[in-house]
């Protein structure tokens, strides 16, 4: 049996290669995806592969083995592969559902103990509950029957039934990726297990379980050897797209970091001097002191923060101004009519555009909702304000930071923001300076109100717009769709079909039809004359770009280009191309309500193209990610610095240099034939980070 198993290891192992160059091979081709399949092999599979291999032939195996037969099959070999595989099954769903449990309230590390404990609990009551109706089927089907239960061609054809139900089970709890490698495994089992492949294999197992093996552990240890000279999508994927590897990639780094920082010199570690603690992927370059602290290949520049003047904004211009904020989560500006898109989504937003400022260059300053509407509403970079990331991507924003509701509130505004369960419950302090701050449902009925969100925040919204009786009171309020936000629900009147993306594009077609009785309201209240409107989203969406899903785990475009359109009475609509940043709404906003800028804030009016040409010049760009999803933590940053952009990806250690207007969809990667840019990019990159970040 243990051979067998061997041989099932092997195939999950080549499963989770094939789901790493599955996301590798648009950008890297064959070879690439090739070597990266390799690398995964001895990572996730070779080296216990090869231990069972060689443990196999002992006279210890060999007993156990037969223990296990007895006690798990009845007597049977192939009857105790089958429990043992379904045994495996079950613990591994089990381990799944626990995870998914713990990540939303403990840290990576206590999750991973508790899903570790919760498999393992698992897999031994199976294993103990298989035993016992072996036994009691085996004793009854003797009396009855007067034979055996099921031969070899039933065990198989029960394990090829067992992986089409792992296959559904697993999809249903996880991502599709978390699927191959055990699906994988209980096929070879049936395969392998039948009688008549058995037999051939009976003799010299072990020795052909090592042949089979000698080829890929040479390949893959000498790829092991140089992993860190594999090119950086390739160590990006196996860090990155396989979900049982990319753990264990982890673990091993953790096991040869000799200085304790958090990083390894070795496996794509990215640590340049693994003797020294302060040297390492994730500390601040300090400026212009010849030691490369944070690996990145150069010294950091002292950054400069630019001087934040006011705009010189016309008298005419009624202020202070109402304000609505809309932001509508996770939504891609390239998926919206006026944008070019070829479905109908947008109609509303369509016709809101046509009235309205489009800055068609908007960024993210992160894409994550957490640290995207911190920027929002402080106009600072969230490296600069005081706040906590807590355990499962919590996030806490300190009460001493100043927000723009808290300003607003302190001049005379009424405040209000409507927002989701996710925020109120995760993302705490979001709301400083909002006198209602709430959901438009029962805060911990968020899964019913999935489908209905759009729906209860409208009414909310429109019944606060329509109760407003005293005009002299100006009033900000911030409203929060989640329509485009996964899971995504397809609703009948717009159907563009079954497949993620176009279950987004329906939710977006509701959220923008929802999205049309707000802006009436706000026509037809009394105030409009003088209600600014801005209209934004706190990052995009991924749908297989680059080999990725949703967001946060990148700072491609797809996931780091926002929406932002802006409805100043009085003010004709044009596009903007000058790009621009979310951190810059809260200067601007401030500045309608009659408020100076804050003079240290990073963000700058989005105004100023429009009234002070001198200042409507592009300006560098910061961008950030830092994201803990399944055992792994994703963390980049990157610069914009119009029409390029540079992202280092502190993970692997790796920089890639962007035209982002001459090749958006950002394929093309420039660092050999730019590397005084990249440089240049590079060390304006660390100074700011050595700038923004904690002292």
């Amino acid at each position: 049996m243990l051979p067998r198993l061997s041989l099932a290891l092997l195939c999950a192992s080549f499963a989770e290669a094939l789901v790493a160059a599955a996301g590798l091979g648009d950008h890297v081709g064959r070879v690439g995806a090739a070597l990266g399949a390799g690398a995964l092999v001895f990572v996730a599979g070779t080296p216990p592969i090869v231990a069972m291999a060689l443990f196999s032939g002992t006279s210890l195996a060999i007993t156990l083995g037969r223990a296990a037969t007895r006690g798990l099959g009845a007597g049977q070999p192939a009857l105790a592969l089958l429990n043992a595989a379904g045994a495996g099954a079950v613990a591994t769903g089990v381990g799944a559902a626990a995870g998914r449990a713990l990540l939303s309230t403990l840290s990576p590390r206590m999750a991973t103990i508790g899903t570790a404990l919760s498999t393992l609990v698992a897999f031994v009551l199976s294993l103990a509950l298989a035993a016992f109706a072996s036994r009691l089927i085996h004793g009854l089907s003797f009396r009855l029957l007067g034979r055996s239960p099921m031969g070899g061609a039933g065990i198989s054809v029960a394990l090829l039934l067992l992986a089409w139900g792992c296959f559904h089970a697993v999809t249903a709890l996880l991502p599709t990726r978390y699927a191959p490698a055990p699906c994988a495994a209980l096929v070879a089992l049936a395969v392998f297990g039948y009688p008549r492949i058995s037999s051939v294999l009976a003799k010299g197992t072990a020795a052909a379980v090592l042949w089979l093996f000698a080829l890929p552990l040479v390949a893959s240890a000498g790829i092991l050897l140089h992993f860190d000279d594999l090119p950086a999508r390739v160590r990006v994927a196996i860090d990155q797209h396989p979900p049982y590897a990319a753990p264990t990639l982890r673990g091993l780094r953790w096991f040869f970091d000799r200085d304790g920082d958090g990083a390894a010199s070795v496996l794509g570690g990215g640590d340049c001097n693994d003797a020294d603690p302060s040297i390492h992927p994730e500390a601040l370059d300090q400026p212009e002191n010849h030691i490369d602290e944070n690996c990145s290949g150069v010294d950091a520049r002292r950054y400069l923060a630019p001087k934040r003047d006011s705009t010189q904004l016309p008298g005419w211009l009624k202020r202070p101004q109402n304000l609505v904020v809309i932001q509508l989560d996770a939504l891609r500006p390239d998926h919206l009519g006026f944008a070019g898109y070829r479905r109908p989504t947008s109609p509303n937003l369509d016709r809101f555009a046509a009235r309205a400022l489009f800055f068609r260059n908007a960024y993210t300053p992160s894409p994550s909702t957490r640290f995207a509407m911190s920027s929002m509403f402080s106009g600072y970079d969230v490296g600069r304000l005081p706040h906590r990331n807590l355990p499962a991507n919590r996030f806490e924003l300190g009460p001493e930071a100043v927000t723009l509701a808290e300003r607003l509130q302190d001049q005379g505004y009424d405040t209000a923001g409507y927002t989701i369960s996710y925020v109120i419950h995760h993302n705490l302090g979001l709301g400083q300076g909002f006198e209602h701050w709430q959901t438009p449902w029962p805060t911990d009925h968020w899964a019913q109100a999935y489908r209905s969100a759009a729906e209860q925040t409208t009414r909310a919204s429109v019944r606060y717009i329509e109760q407003r009786t005293e005009a002299s009171v100006p009033y900000l309020l911030f409203v929060h769709y989640r329509c485009t936000h996964d899971p995504y629900f397809k609703y009948e009147a717009w159907d563009f079909g079954d497949e993620p993306i176009d279950r987004y594009d329906s939710a977006l077609a509701h959220c923008d039809d929802q999205l049309s009785h707000l802006l009436a309201a706000i026509d037809r209240s009394p105030q409009a004359g003088h209600t600014t409107i801005a209209i934004v989203s706190d990052h995009g969406e991924l749908f297989g770009e680059h080999g990725l899903t949703h967001h946060g785990k990148s700072l491609y475009e797809p996931d780091v280009r926002i929406l932002m359109l802006l409805s100043i009475a009085g003010i004709d609509a044009r596009v903007i191309e000058t790009p621009v940043s979310l951190l810059d709404l809260a200067p601007t906003l401030a500045e309608l309500a009659g408020l100076q800028p804050a003079p240290d804030g990073d963000g700058s009016s989005l105004l100023a193209p429009v009234f002070d040409p001198a200042r409507s010049g592009a300006r560098p760009l910061f961008l950030f990610t830092s994201l803990d999803h399944g055992g792994v933590r994703y963390r980049a940053s990157a610069v914009v610095d119009w029409p390029l952009k540079l992202i280092r990806d502190r993970r692997v250690g790796s920089t890639w240099l962007f035209d982002v207007q001459a090749d958006p969809l950002e394929t093309e990667e420039l660092g050999r034939t730019r590397q005084s840019e990249q440089v240049r990019l590079l060390e304006l990159l660390d100074g700011y980070e050595y700038f923004a970040g904690p002292r």
